[in-house]
């Protein structure tokens, strides 16, 4: 807890920061008297992020945080005064006082009223799943709309693709390629201060082990890591000098301090050695990248002659980084920093005999970053890429929001007197024209059901109303024709209660101690970690396979023959379909889940119900329920 408020200021956290439509909404809804009425929607996915098998639920935490600061506080003093100040197109008042005093005085008391159930933080989760469901009076649950789908689709956003970029850096490989460590470098890519400080977070909670943001470091209790720019070595006069490093130790303790800035000024490595004698890593590639290789062996070397030096590696952020981190290894085992190893079969040995033997006695380490994400990293380690930590900017601070969506699944009943009933009526969104995008009626949670290797088999949406069919049956949510018994397997219901219906705050996120610059206890992204991993655990190996999206290779290569088309000066070239078809990757393996027996029949009888009203015809036989 603590992160909004760490990170934001108090007039971005009200009941104001929200999309327009409602505030809209909820006046129609004071002036109809069930502002208060009871209901209930949920959130979820159409498609799986990312063109993977899976994601990761994040935010969860922070939609409970920020409900906690609106039981507290409710629509400020700022925000009555703005909304009074709106005018229609006629020069009324739009939000009348009588409404503007029931946002202020009353609201509150309704928020305190709102039970959360979701999957955890960090919880796998698949296209049509249940990630949360929010019961309470309306006006005040459709608040939280706007802010959880901020923080669900930009945190299950980093939070996945940070995943993904550890399974592609732990991942086996046959070229004996080792496993690596990611950190996070992406505050000069992030589109603002606080998505980068959030980025920085979210990535840890994914795998990743430090991040250079200065700021997340401090709040969060973050390791703070960073070697040194390319600005470093341009403002000295050489790389390399051709002073020793022991000569500028030696002015430092003769307390010949000019002589020694100075020389400092001429050497980019030593100064920087110089600087940091324990732990560095030396930026190889502002020149020439072999001669910097060579450059950063002569300095660590010095440094080890003088009991320094025992954590230090190189970095190259341009061209071919497999390639750059072999030359290295090579030359790093000629110069002895893989103790245990011949160096007399450098002359013989392949690079691929050489990364198996070699690689896990060197004690320099090689660090890449350069557009790095998931595909990448896979692909330089198929190569057989020595790298060690990698330093990942972009694509984990600028990741692409993922499709989760809040959908009214029921809402209660008034009599003809406006006189709340206690009771639900289920609605649903149908969509006619695009039934993909329809929604599930009811009070809606989910099941779990695994394998004997304790992986998951699919899951079941039901409505806690009515409970799951007495016989087993279920119906595959991706095609209404499929119908399945389930047997006796084992199971787990998925969702957790993280706010009850007394308005408490019931889960417990787990805490970092006090560390220096916290403001408070903060929540422990690493443990969090522990259960990410735990929970991919459980997925089937093939949902955690990586491939490029398969349209992203098929424009990739038309362009390829486009350009050698147009650089061969012909006005036309053709496509071979089946050469085409031979480049894409396989599909990604897709998590089964289904609508329970009960849950598929009320649906059926919601949509008919709901299509009435409208005087539609209704859709028609249609299976598909996911995004195409």
């Amino acid at each position: 807890m603590g992160l909004l408020k760490d990170i934001y200021s108090d007039r971005v956290l009200t009941p104001l920061g929200v999309d327009a439509y409602h505030i809209t909404t909820l006046y129609a809804y004071w002036r109809e008297g069930r502002a208060s009425a009871d209901y209930a929607t949920y959130a979820f996915g159409r498609k799986e992020p990312q063109n993977g098998g899976f994601g990761i639920v994040a935010g969860v935490e922070t939609i409970v945080e920020l409900l906690n600061i609106w039981k507290e506080s409710g629509f400020t003093q700022h925000n009555i005064d703005r909304l009074r100040s709106i005018r229609t197109s006629t020069g009324k008042q739009k939000y009348p006082d009588e409404f503007l005093h029931w946002l202020q005085h009353d609201l509150k008391k309704d928020f305190a009223k709102i039970r959360i159930d979701a999957l955890p933080d960090g919880s796998v989760f698949f296209p049509q799943e249940v990630v949360a469901r929010f019961q309470g009076p309306i006006g005040a649950v459709k608040l939280l709309e706007s802010p959880d789908l901020c923080f669900h689709n930009g945190k299950i956003a980093t939070v996945t693709r940070a995943a993904r970029i550890m399974l592609a850096l732990e991942k086996e490989h046959e070229s004996g390629s080792p496993k690596g460590r990611a950190s996070v470098q992406g505050l000069r890519r992030g589109s603002s201060l606080g998505s980068a400080i959030e980025s920085s977070i979210d990535a840890e909670m994914g795998g990743f082990t430090s991040t250079s943001t200065g700021a997340a470091a401090e709040l969060f209790g973050q390791v703070w890591a960073g070697t040194m720019d390319h600005a470093w070595v341009q403002n000295h006069d050489f790389e390399l000098s051709d002073i020793p490093l022991a000569e500028f130790f030696r002015m430092e303790e003769a307390g010949e301090i000019k002589k020694l800035q100075k020389a400092l000024t001429r050497d980019a490595f030593r100064s920087y050695a110089f600087a940091h004698p324990d732990d560095g890593i030396l930026l190889c590639d502002t020149y020439d990248p072999i001669q910097g290789i060579d450059n950063a062996i002569t300095v660590i070397k010095e440094l080890r002659a003088l009991g320094h030096g025992g954590n230090y590696g190189v970095r190259f952020d341009s061209d071919d980084l497999a390639k750059y981190s072999l030359i290295a290894l090579r030359k790093f085992v000629e110069a002895g920093f893989a103790p245990g190893f011949d160096a007399t079969r450098l002359a013989t040995i392949s690079d691929e005999d050489l990364l198996k033997e070699a690689a896990p006695l060197c004690n320099v380490l090689v660090a890449p970053a350069d557009g790095l994400d998931e595909y990448s990293i896979g692909k330089m380690r198929a190569q057989g890429a020595y790298h060690g930590p990698h330093g990942v900017g972009t694509s984990i601070s600028h990741v692409p929001p993922v499709g989760i969506v809040f959908k009214s699944s029921a809402i209660e009943i008034f009599n003809d007197d406006m006189e709340p009933t206690g009771e639900l009526r289920s609605t649903m969104k149908i969509c006619v024209e695009a039934p993909a995008k329809s929604s599930n009626p009811g009070v809606l949670d989910m099941r779990r059901y695994y394998n004997e290797d304790s992986t998951i088999a699919f899951s079941v949406i039901y409505d806690v109303r009515y409970g799951l069919d007495e016989q087993g049956r279920a119906v595959s949510a991706k095609d209404f024709s499929k119908e399945i018994t389930i047997g006796d397997m084992p199971y787990k219901d998925a969702l957790v209660p993280m706010i009850d219906a007394n308005g408490d705050t019931v889960y417990e996120w787990p805490q970092r101690p006090r560390f220096p610059g916290s403001t408070e206890m903060t929540t422990d992204k690493a443990a969090q970690n522990k259960f990410v991993r735990a929970e991919l655990a459980t997925l089937p190996a093939a949902l955690k396979e990586i491939y490029p999206a398969a349209d992203d290779v098929a424009k990739d290569q038309l362009l390829r023959w486009f350009k050698h088309a147009q650089k061969a000066g012909e006005s036309t070239f053709e496509v071979s379909v089946d050469a085409l078809t031979e480049m894409l990757p396989p599909p990604v393996a897709k998590m089964p889940v289904y609508f329970d027996y009960k849950l598929m029949e009320h649906r059926r009888a919601c949509e008919a119900q709901h299509l009435h009203r409208a005087g539609s015809a209704g859709i028609g036989d249609f299976n598909e329920r996911y995004e195409p």
